[in-house]
Order: C-alpha cells, then structure tokens, then sequence
C-alpha cells in the first residue's frame, strides 16, 4: 500500500500540500473520486478523497463541517482538484485539516485521478502479493519448527522475529503476569509504546508489541495470522498441560482418598518432578457458571503453575493442587489473583503427615480463609487462630492480636475488663453469679461485655468468641508473668 507521503513524491511537481502534514504516514487502500454532496456516505476508511471541489460549500463554517465529517469517516486524505478559474479554500478549512491531521492536497487543474487511482491499485495489489508471500514464508517457517520439535520458546522467538525486531510480551490478563518476553538488544523496552495486539480465544492473553516494522503492525491481514499463530502456539501448550492434569488427576485422587500411598508411587511422583517435600493447595473456585463446568479453567493455565511439577484434581466440591515446598509467594498471589479465589495451605507431606492429613489439613485452613476473607492461610495460622496450639511465641501472638486492647485499656483507665472476661468465661457465661463474683451490678457487667466486644471487635456471647477468648487466656496463662 501506498502512504500519502509516497502519493505526493509520485506526482510532487503537479500536488500542494496545504495541511495536516503530522498525517502522512496515512495509508491508502483506495482512491475514490466523488464530487456527490455528500461524499462521506460514499467513502471507506483509509480511502484517499478525490474532488474537483464542485460539492465543496462556499462559506467557511460549511467549509469545515465538510471536512469534520469526511474525517469521521477516517480518509486517508484529500485531493482537491483546482479549476482554471480558481477556488476558494477558507483558512478555516485549512486549519481544520491541520487540526485533524487530515492531509489536505491541491493539484491544478488537469491531474488525473485515474493514473493516481492506477497508482493506489497497483501498489495495493503488490502489497497484496508482498503480504501473501509474508505470510506464506510465516507459516512455513513455523511448521518447519514444528517438524524439528523445537521448544514452545524457540517457536515463539521465531514467531516475534518476523516482526522486523520488534520487542514482543505475551501477558496472562487474570494475573497480568508475563508468560514470554522477547526484547532485541537493538530495541529499548517502552511501555508507552506498546501496542496491545488481543489474540484469537477466550481473551486469557494478549500480546504487547513495540513497533519494530511499523508497517507489519499497521497490516491487519499479516497480524491476524501472526496472532493465529501464537494462539495456536498456546493451545499447544494447553493442550498438553490438560492431558498431563488428566493423566495426574486420578493419582492424586487416590493419594488424597487414602487409596494409593505415595512410597508406592515414588518414581512416578519423580518422573512428574515432584522430588523433596510437597504441600497440598486446596483452592475455591468461585460461584460462576464456567468455574463450576471448568474449575481447572483459571487455575492450570497460571503463569508459574503451569512450569511447575504439580498434580491437580478436584474433590468434594474444592480444588487440589500437590507442589513442591516451599511454594513460591509469587505464585500464591497468581493463584488467588482474580479476587474470588481462595487458598488453604496443608503442612509438607510426610511419613507422619499422609496425603489424606494434608487434604484436610488444606480444606481447614480454605475454609478459614474464606469465613475470614483471607487470600491464603496456611495451616499453622489456622490452628493458632482456632485451635489454640501454645509454643510461646504462638502464645504471645494469640494475646497481643486478641487480648493486647483489654490489657491496654485496663492499664490506661484501672479497669477489670479482662479479670471480667475471664470470670464470666470460667464462670461458662452465667451473667448472675458473674456479678456476684465481681461484687458489681449485673447492668455493670453487660456494659463491661459490650466494650469487651468493642475494643477486640469479638463478640464473647458467640461460638467463635468463646473459642478465641478461651485461647487467648489459656495462652495467658501459659507465658505469665511475662505476658508484656
């Protein structure tokens, strides 16, 4: 295709450039003479506009409405043909196509349209012809890749080279992770520049390209198969995860039912790269339609999941994911990304800690992170939270996050808030004999409640509340006197 810019170096001794020079990178698909009142109906975009100036209006505001509407209509440009006699062209209509970036040409009289319409079809039939050659030469490089059983990183370094160096990033759009980053040394990252080329299939990654060869990008044609081809380059891969996820699957059924005992499996636990310890993920997936038809669908294909060893299945309504330990932090944020997504970590698997432990253990801590709406527990903090494991330092954390408000406010005022929550608590809430106890009016006792529940945000009256409490003060117990 021609631009305009190389429009006006074919016929520079007969065409005047009036405006919008910031346009001549415009490219041409078409020249198009009308001379209609209203061309704009007849025109497609990227059409180069060819008038003798007959339907221009006369005065100047029509002037400009012409030409605002003939750029709505995105034209590469306008070619006015100037009659012997002359023609009135207001400044304002100058000024509008400077504005727009609207390239604005004059030629006098006689030009003609059709040598320039002849020009236009000639250079887009040979872009055609240069484009098929491309994408010819596209495709079979790629299959030739493909026949070597290249790496899905070589194939897709090829894919970004045809590109004419330019810097290629595939990113994952529920994790905005990167999955593939292809920079040339000559080429300087910049994200301003990027140019966001969404990629055939369900939308989970689009691909970002700066420039290399502006006019490939330019090429919807030539990127539509350069797009094709790299989602075909993910499905491959998709392909392959879903028939390893499907093969591992009933593995890891068995081993979380109980069935199957992993010193049974080592080599194949080994061969699927799950060597040294590994640590059950128990994952929810969400409320929506396609999570319940496809509770896979978000989770395996996650940047960092899927290059890790793992084994997937679903149970009991949850997801499970076996990884080796220690799981990364960053992938843990992948994981539960999307915010609905919840995870529940298992202690590493052990001899004392069998797979079926572990399960349970995931499926206690998920459902704490979601009664919480918490991202991600793990099971230590769900047992330290809810049932009560006392080490001193866990100790020490279960008083400062559930007692340190009591203890601060009866120091600051010489209140008996926390000797009044215990009382009640030994005393298994009898709010009577509680008073009787503390020598206080039993009206005292529900306002001492009621700021109870107010400075820890924990209602002491709750199920919950009673557990939290009951801890809390045991672990009082335990580290006392030094419970500063």
């Amino acid at each position: 295709m021609l631009s305009v810019s190389e429009l006006l170096d074919h016929i520079q001794d007969e065409a005047k450039l009036l405006a919008g020079g910031d346009g001549l990178g415009r490219m041409i698909t078409w020249a198009h003479p009308v001379d209609t009142a209203e061309p704009w109906l007849w025109v497609a975009p990227s059409d180069l506009v060819m008038t003798t100036g007959t339907n221009l209006p006369s005065n100047e505001s029509g002037q400009v409405e012409w030409l605002h509407l003939l750029d709505s209509s995105r034209v590469a440009g306008i070619l006015i043909e100037i009659p012997y006699d002359g023609l009135d062209l207001s400044d304002g209509l100058i000024e509008a196509a400077e504005a727009r970036n609207l390239p604005l040409i004059s030629a006098p009289r006689p030009i003609l349209f059709h040598k320039i319409a002849h020009l236009v079809v000639e250079s887009a039939l040979r872009s055609q012809w240069e484009r098929t050659e491309m994408v010819q030469r596209l495709f079979s490089s790629y299959t030739t890749h493909l026949r070597r059983w290249t790496a899905r990183r070589e194939r897709l370094e090829l894919l970004s080279q045809t590109l004419g160096g330019a810097e290629v990033m595939i990113v994952h759009k529920p994790t905005n992770s990167v999955i593939f980053h292809h920079l040339p040394a000559s080429v300087h990252p910049d994200p301003k520049n990027r140019i966001k080329t969404n990629l055939p299939g369900p939308g989970r990654e689009v691909a970002y390209v700066t420039a290399g060869s502006p006019r490939l990008l330019d090429d919807d044609d030539f990127m539509w198969h350069w797009a094709t081809l790299v989602t075909m380059e993910l499905g491959f891969e998709k392909v392959q995860l879903d028939q390893a996820r499907a093969q591992g699957q009933p593995i890891l059924h068995d081993l979380l039912n109980g069935r199957l005992e992993a010193s049974a499996i080592q080599p194949l636990l080994k061969q699927r790269g799950l060597t040294g310890h590994v640590q059950i993920v128990a994952l929810s997936t969400g409320d929506s339609k396609s999570d319940q038809s496809d509770p896979f669908s978000r989770i395996h294909l996650i940047p960092g999941l899927r290059e890790e060893p793992n084994l997937i299945c679903d149970l009991n309504g949850m997801v499970y994911v076996a990884l080796r330990h220690p799981i990364s932090n960053q992938l843990l944020r992948r994981l539960v990304s999307d915010g609905e997504t919840h995870a529940g970590l298992s202690r590493p698997v052990s001899a004392s800690n069998r797979y079926p432990e572990a399960a349970d253990q995931a499926a206690n801590a998920l459902k704490h992170a979601r009664a919480e709406s918490i991202d991600v527990v793990d099971f230590d903090e769900f047992v330290r939270q809810r049932m009560g494991v006392f080490d001193r330092v866990t100790a020490q954390q279960q008083i400062n996050t559930v007692l340190r408000p009591l203890i601060n406010y009866d120091e600051k005022n010489g209140t008996e808030l926390l000797n009044t929550l215990s009382t009640y608590l030994r005393l298994d809430r009898a709010g009577t004999k509680t008073a009787e106890v503390l020598v206080i009016h039993r009206q005292t006792l529900v306002y001492r409640l009621k700021m109870i529940q107010r400075l820890t945000r924990i209602e002491p009256n709750s199920t919950e509340g009673i557990v939290i409490f009951h801890n809390a003060l045991t672990a009082l117990q335990r580290v006392a006197p030094r419970c500063e």
